[in-house]
C-alpha cells in the first residue's frame, strides 16, 4: 500500500501545485477513491512529510519514478510539502486556504503554475 500511496500522495500535491484550475476538493475525492476514507489533499501532503514516506523514497532507486515522477524531482516536492504543513502548524487550513498557500509556495520554488 505505501506505494500506491506515495504515488498518490505525490499526484495530488503535483495536481495541485501545477493545475490552477485543479479543486481541492476533486483531489479529496480522487484520494478517498485510491486510498480509502479519511484521505483529503492535506492529509496527502502531511503524510508525505512523515516518517513512513521518508523510509519509503529513501528505498527507491535513484534513476526509478513515483507515478511518472523522477526520483530525482521527489526531494523538492518533499520539502515543498514540509514548507507548507509548517506554515500551517496544528490548525488544519480550509481546502481552498490550502490550496491557495500552495500556489504561493510553488512560485517561490520555482515551480510556474499555468493560470486558467
Amino acid at each position: 500500500m505505501t506505494n500506491e500511496k506515495a504515488a498518490a500522495c505525490l499526484q495530488a500535491l503535483c495536481t495541485l501545485m501545477l493545475d490552477a484550475t485543479a479543486s481541492p476538493s476533486a483531489v479529496s475525492k480522487t484520494l478517498r477513491g485510491r486510498l480509502g476514507p479519511g484521505w483529503t489533499s492535506v492529509a496527502a501532503v502531511q503524510w508525505l512529510t512523515g516518517k513512513a514516506a521518508a523510509e519509503f523514497f529513501a528505498r527507491q532507486p535513484a534513476d526509478g519514478s513515483i507515478a511518472g515522477i523522477p526520483m530525482t524531482a521527489v526531494p523538492i516536492f518533499l520539502a515543498i510539502a514540509k514548507e507548507i504543513c509548517g506554515q500551517f502548524g496544528r490548525q488544519p487550513p480550509s481546502e481552498a486556504e490550502f490550496a491557495e498557500r500552495l500556489h504561493a509556495l510553488g512560485k517561490q520554488f520555482g515551480v510556474d503554475i499555468p493560470h486558467a
